[in-house]
């Protein structure tokens, strides 16, 4: 059998992880309610939730290209300018909303 081997990482590489998960759409960011399924989270709470998958059960559900506008959940738009190191130019989530890739 063979070993794994255990990675330690930090919040921060957490949070980084998670976010990229949601821009890719593979996991929708929500806040609890308290109510239902999130009735043991404290309302306000962020949760994550897998996104709905497409009629063939293979892959999340494709939304329109407006609804998906990554720059709203990116957590390094505040770094993002036209000539720094994170652009438009150089985002790879931007680049494939614009060509429509989801």
């Amino acid at each position: 059998m063979k070993k794994r081997k255990v990675v330690e990482c930090t919040s921060q590489q957490v949070a980084e992880i998670l976010n990229s998960v949601v821009l890719d759409n593979a996991v929708i960011e929500v806040k609890s309610t308290g109510l239902g399924e999130y009735h043991s989270i404290p309302i306000g709470s962020v949760c994550y939730r897998i996104a709905a998958v497409d009629a063939l059960g293979t892959g999340p559900k494709t939304i329109g290209p407006m609804a998906s506008i990554p720059c709203g959940a990116c957590p390094r738009i505040s770094l993002c300018t036209p000539d720094g190191i994170i652009s438009p130019q150089t985002c790879v989530y931007y680049t494939k909303w614009l060509n429509f890739e989801f």
